[in-house]
């Protein structure tokens, strides 16, 4: 849903974690509570698990080229998709192994 903009990703997580009040602080409480590893159940995860999934997530939007204007403009101005199919594929490496690195030392950091 990113796609879009990077703005929409609040959105998009307060539909994912069914979050009915407008108020921020009810996506940041309900996350708190319900944010997990991929395999671990939200009651069973550590606080150091949590905070590794919600700094990964937050790298990952760093890097990530994700708005689809950017690389309709990319296109424009270059004439072609290829510079930014590279540009997608290569920031979209560089966010998901950035991502990953920062998961891995989170909860080796916590541990």
């Amino acid at each position: 849903a990113s796609l879009a903009a990077r703005e929409v990703i609040i959105a998009t997580l307060a539909q994912i974690y069914s979050v009915e009040e407008e108020d921020e602080s009810a996506l940041v409480d309900t996350m708190r509570n319900r944010l997990a590893p991929p395999g671990v159940a939200p009651a069973q995860a550590s606080s150091g698990q949590r905070l590794a999934v919600a700094l990964s997530l937050l790298v990952f939007f760093i890097f990530a080229l994700q708005c689809v204007s950017t690389l309709a403009v990319m296109r424009r101005e270059t004439g072609n998709w290829r510079l930014p199919a590279i540009a997608f594929a290569s920031m979209f490496v560089l966010a998901y192994l950035a991502s990953a690195v920062t998961y891995r030392l989170t909860l080796w950091l916590a541990a």
